[in-house]
């Protein structure tokens, strides 16, 4: 599986369970300890779209693409979309496409 379609199953989960979704509140909690927090914080964070080390790899990232820009845009907005609410994580995937897919 894509690391876009863990994403969207994601997404798809917080949409099905609605306003206050449980999935939605803990990914918001974990986003913001990942903006303010550190190392650990972040990998909590990215472990919720992984399903395997590989994935975690490419998020966290320590797959040798942390200097590829898109990849870091990518990153950079699926940690800040997630304190936003359900109406903005059905959004995901806007401004992350496949960039972090393997």
């Amino acid at each position: 599986m894509a690391i876009s379609d863990n994403i969207a199953a994601i997404r798809d989960q917080i949409i099905a369970e609605g306003h206050g979704s449980p999935l939605g509140q803990r990914l918001k909690r974990k986003a913001l300890d990942a903006i303010s927090g550190g190392t650990s914080q972040w990998v909590s964070y990215m472990t919720e779209f992984a399903k395997s080390p590989q994935e975690l790899a490419r998020l966290i990232p320590t797959d040798g693409t942390e200097n590829d820009p898109a990849m870091n845009d990518a990153r950079a907005y699926l940690v800040a979309k997630a304190p936003c609410a359900t109406d903005t994580v059905t959004t995901f995937l806007k401004t992350i496409t496949t960039a972090l897919d393997i």
